[in-house]
């Protein structure tokens, strides 16, 4: 039931996006010239619109970057911060082979781990 609830109110949200996105082009348009605005595929959309899916968090990032961070608060999500690094990341993300993109994982956090006590200040002990 919780689901369904968000459901509904994300296709509620599209589809006011979608009339914004009218208003701002001055006609109607199709549920493909809105889904290469936002970035994804009309199945997507569609399955979005149907209430069959909800965007994966990296798709919701993206999304609130052309239809505002209210996107988080629809999905139950928390606002989400993002680095802008992360973000021109996450807009490429699936355009990266897999084998890359676990190479570029891996490699992240072998760098994390290496540098992650050499960016700490240790803390004094109060005497």
């Amino acid at each position: 039931m919780y689901t369904k609830i968000i459901m509904t109110a994300f296709t509620d949200f599209l589809l006011a996006k979608i009339q914004e996105f009218e208003t701002k082009q001055g006609k109607r348009v199709t549920l493909d010239e809105f889904a290469n605005y936002i970035g994804v595929s009309r199945p997507v959309l569609s399955y979005w619109l149907s209430g069959k899916t909800k965007p994966s968090l990296e798709k919701a990032i993206l999304l609130a970057e052309k239809l505002g961070s209210e996107v988080y608060e629809t999905l139950n999500l928390p606002p989400i911060n993002i680095d802008p690094d992360l973000k021109r990341l996450a807009r490429i993300w699936d355009k990266i082979p897999e084998k890359k993109r676990q190479e570029l994982a891996e490699q992240a956090e072998k760098y994390a781990d290496n540098n992650e006590n050499k960016s700490t200040i240790p803390l004094r002990e109060n005497t």
